[in-house]
């Protein structure tokens, strides 16, 4: 019977081929439109190697030192006695990592290569917050930055364009800051949407003098390191803010004229909101945000909803000859309601399908508009069957309301005045 019913309904799309093309185009747009605003939602929020437990984490940059009793304030990130007395000796999260980046020329021993290069500048924890994937080697140990030893793990991209090839990458060394560094690790390149761990180089912070040096500027407060946060599980994230909160209070204690204070300690989710960090979560309130993002996705699916139930319309003021017939032929009120569920079901699978094609193919148009045209996406970024399928259930439902509602009130004409297509 269904088989039956999925037939009927493609026969019925062919005979009304501008009508059904419309509605399928209509329902194409709407399905679009909604996932693109879900994927690049994802792309920026949702977990992914190596940023893979991103729903767990919170991030520290930027942070302020305000002069005791002035009108002045020093904003920079944080210095590394910052982050390791503050945040890595957090008691509740799994790992604590601090790091910085950096631009630099990197070259070959013996060579003039000079080519500049992102560069992250790290702790061994690192290794531990952000699941990378190890080609080749390992990362480099906890005794490796005590003792500010030159090690470096390298990405398989940068490893080919210098070496000519990533495999035995390992043991061989390359030249930054007129230091060799030895390379102990190979790993695949994250996409820079993965804005925390994006780089072809990987080296010890302590390795970096300039940054470890204590600075009398501030009470060396600012300087050049960000944090991550991981936590055991997200409901931790009140009692790691607490636990911070304490922390500040007590570097402060050891202040001369400075005073620290943090920004904003964000998860992912804040982060899009505010990137900057600046804002309080009183200032980026999570409900405005939300009521906002809901709103812009509610306008983009009615309004070509609204004018598919024009179409609809005046598609059933042409079929009430038709099913006219249908009743005077023993068809029941809900015969016909379920045949326009039918109907409207085929167009939404084929709409649906289109819709996510089209989705993937505007996001590639323009990427340069929405996200960095640099940025490289794979499938484990961008599809999530669950988005697509709540897209898909709402825009059916969309459909059905606006085709069953012109089919109720046409199989609820009598026979006669349906046979005569009048009202």
């Amino acid at each position: 019977m269904i088989n039956l019913y999925f037939k009927q309904a493609w026969q019925l799309l062919r005979e009304n081929l501008l009508v059904s093309l419309l509605s399928i185009a209509g329902t194409a747009l709407c399905i679009s439109a909604v996932m693109l605003m879900v994927l690049i939602f994802q792309v920026r929020t949702a977990g992914y190697a190596p940023e893979s437990n991103r729903g767990r984490m919170l991030f520290a940059g930027s942070t302020r030192a305000i002069l005791k009793n002035e009108n002045h304030m020093n904003a920079s990130y944080m210095s590394e006695q910052v982050a390791r007395e503050v945040y890595k000796s957090l008691p509740t999260p799994a790992a604590v990592t601090a790091f910085s980046g950096v631009n630099m020329p990197i070259s070959l021993p013996h060579k003039r290569l000079y080519q500049y290069v992102p560069i992250r500048e790290t702790d061994d924890t690192y290794w531990q917050v952000f699941n990378f994937s190890f080609l080749e080697g390992s990362a480099y140990t906890a005794s490796d930055v005590a003792g500010a030893l030159p090690k470096a793990v390298i990405s398989d991209q940068f490893a080919a364009t210098i070496f000519g090839d990533w495999h035995n990458a390992v043991g061989r060394t390359v030249v930054k800051g007129f230091v060799e560094f030895t390379i102990v690790g190979v790993v695949k390149r994250p996409s820079s949407a993965a804005g925390h761990t994006c780089a072809d180089l990987w080296v010890p912070y302590t390795t970096n003098h300039e940054k470890m040096t204590v600075s009398t500027t501030a009470d060396n407060i600012v300087g050049f390191f960000q944090v991550a946060i991981l936590a055991h599980k997200a409901s931790d994230f009140p009692a790691i803010r607490k636990e911070i909160a304490a922390n500040v209070a007590a570097f402060n204690t050891h202040c001369v004229d400075w005073e620290l204070k943090p920004n904003a300690i964000q998860s992912i989710y804040e982060k899009m909101r505010d990137p900057s960090g600046w804002k309080t979560s009183d200032e980026a309130s999570w409900f405005n945000w939300l009521l906002e993002k809901i709103s812009i996705a509610l306008i983009v699916i009615v309004l070509p909803m609204l004018n598919m139930l024009g179409v609809t319309l005046t598609s059933f003021r042409k079929r009430r000859a038709e099913i006219g017939v249908r009743k005077a032929f023993g068809c029941s009120q809900g015969d016909i309601i379920k045949q326009v569920l039918y109907e409207n079901l085929l167009i939404t699978m084929i709409g649906g399908i289109l819709g996510l094609l089209l989705s993937f193919g505007l996001l590639s148009i323009c990427k340069s508009i929405f996200l960095r045209s640099d940025m490289l996406l794979d499938a484990t970024m961008l599809f999530r069957p669950e988005a697509f399928l709540a897209t898909f259930i709402l825009v059916f439902l969309l459909n059905l309301l606006s085709a069953g509602i012109p089919a109720w009130r046409c199989s609820r004409i009598p026979i006669i005045q349906s046979l005569k297509n009048a009202d």
